[in-house]
């Protein structure tokens, strides 16, 4: 975070209270500005670095997953978050400008990352993962209940069809 504003002619004004509150969060956060501040309570992370989300992955699956990432954001034009979640895994949401449905998300944690879609009940599923089996190897598959291990081109297929298929569905205000 603490990058430049883009318009550094731009303020809010805000009360006293909502003041010492953004103070507050500043320390909170362990960061300097009140932008980075609103970044933070508003879930708003641009251009989010996959490398830091993949941290803990082989090599293999940074790279995967960084390949996930670029094809999700090859189907459309998304608004990305980043939002952490009660069972460890930090998410990478893609939502529709148009609609504001989340449409995919890529979760991480130290030994996998997951790709789920809106399916067309409207909930979330899973269409892909990666995982480390051990220290060297790593398996793929498309959903958590499948021990199949297929290769990353079929994931990848997959991924671009199922997320494809939702932001048809999901992505356009009708």
């Amino acid at each position: 975070m603490g990058e430049e504003m883009s318009n550094p002619h731009n303020s809010v004004k805000v009360d006293d209270a909502v003041h010492s509150e953004l103070e507050r969060l500043k320390g909170k956060y362990d960061v300097s500005t009140f932008n980075d501040v609103l970044r933070h309570e508003l879930n708003i992370v641009p251009d989010a670095k996959i490398d830091e989300l993949a941290a803990y992955l082989l090599e293999e699956l940074r790279e995967a997953a960084h390949e996930v990432v670029e094809l999700i954001e090859s189907i459309d034009d998304f608004t990305r978050a980043v939002s952490e979640s009660d069972d460890g895994k930090t998410y990478l949401t893609f939502t529709s400008i148009q609609t504001e449905r989340e449409i995919a998300r890529v979760g991480f944690d130290e030994k996998e990352f997951t790709v789920s879609y809106r399916n067309k009940n409207g909930e979330m599923d899973q269409c892909g993962r990666g995982r480390k089996k051990n220290a060297n190897e790593t398996h793929y598959g498309t959903s958590s209940g499948t021990y199949d291990h297929i290769d990353r081109e079929e994931i990848l297929k997959n991924i671009e069809d199922k997320v494809a298929g939702s932001n048809r569905r999901w992505g356009t205000a009708p």
